[in-house]
């Protein structure tokens, strides 16, 4: 089954960056990176825990901001 790892960080206002990790031969390797609104990035952690519950795959999430934001 495959692993990945969200790392959701703060930027600026409401910005945060949002880096997706697969893990793959033993390591983590970079998979996606992209500039996204907090909100945006929250919407698609609720879309990712989801396909991850459906046993799709497994996910890692670290949330770096001081808040969720509502969707």
């Amino acid at each position: 089954m495959k692993q990945f790892r969200i790392t959701i960080s703060p930027r600026t206002g409401y910005e945060v960056s949002f880096r997706i990790d697969e893990f793959e031969n033993g390591r983590w390797r970079l998979f996606d990176y992209y500039i996204t609104t907090s909100q945006e990035a929250s919407s698609r952690l609720i879309w990712e825990r989801e396909q991850c519950a459906n046993g799709i795959f497994d996910l890692e999430i670290i949330d770096k901001r001081p808040y969720f934001t509502m969707v």
